[in-house]
């Protein structure tokens, strides 16, 4: 009998990083501080949208992500573990759940973050560098590589593209409410489970894995 799996996202999930993305774009519109507004148009929205939003041209997507990429690994140790988070990671990891990570955050970047947090011990691989657009090719990956049951495997995100990613990679998923979507924005893309805050989210992965 297969191991059930859970594969995590990383900004927005395990890791606050909103506030991040916020200085993203408010050097785009020239350092002007977003207004809420403007901070509520970020959410529910892929990054193309976002940055068509803002008027940013399509061709500066790839700038911004990789500005964002270089921003995050300086500010490593001020981007906080999500509250809840490290325990309910180290009570699966206790459990023998294998966990991982699919990110569009580079590999290096989360890698070093995990262990300046003391989480590297938990993880089984870390797939970094998934498009921005879809990550069902790197869940897709994960799971050939790894041999899971894809029957066996949730993911957990924050996002909507997570949710159409891992239903593309005919995986499973509990959305949770604390990232770059609201619970409106959730519901919407149709997750197999919704959790607005760790204690829910502990609820649902102990009753499928």
């Amino acid at each position: 009998m297969s191991m059930p799996a859970v594969i995590f996202d990383f900004d927005g999930t395990i890791v606050d990083s909103l506030a991040g993305v916020i200085k993203v774009y408010e050097r785009v519109k020239g350092g002007r501080k977003l207004t809420k507004e403007e901070r509520r148009a970020l959410q529910n929205k892929s990054l193309l949208q976002i940055a068509l939003a803002m008027h940013i041209p399509k061709w500066k997507i790839l700038w911004l992500a990789a500005w964002g990429r270089r921003m995050f690994h300086k500010h490593l140790r001020s981007v906080n573990v999500h509250p809840g988070m490290t325990e309910l990671i180290a009570e699966l990891h206790k459990k023998g759940v294998p966990l991982y990570v699919v990110s569009s955050n580079r590999t290096a970047n989360v890698q070093k973050y995990l262990r300046l947090h003391e989480l590297d011990t938990f993880f089984e691989g870390v797939y970094g560098g998934a498009s921005f657009f879809s990550k069902a090719r790197a869940m897709n990956k994960l799971v050939a590589r790894e041999e899971l049951n894809r029957e066996e495997v949730w993911c957990v995100g924050d996002e909507r593209v997570d949710v159409r990613s891992a239903h593309a990679a005919g995986l499973k998923i509990v959305a949770v409410t604390w990232g770059y979507a609201d619970l409106a924005g959730l519901k919407a893309v149709k997750p197999d489970h919704l959790a607005k805050n760790t204690a829910e989210l502990r609820t649902a992965l102990r009753k499928y894995v």
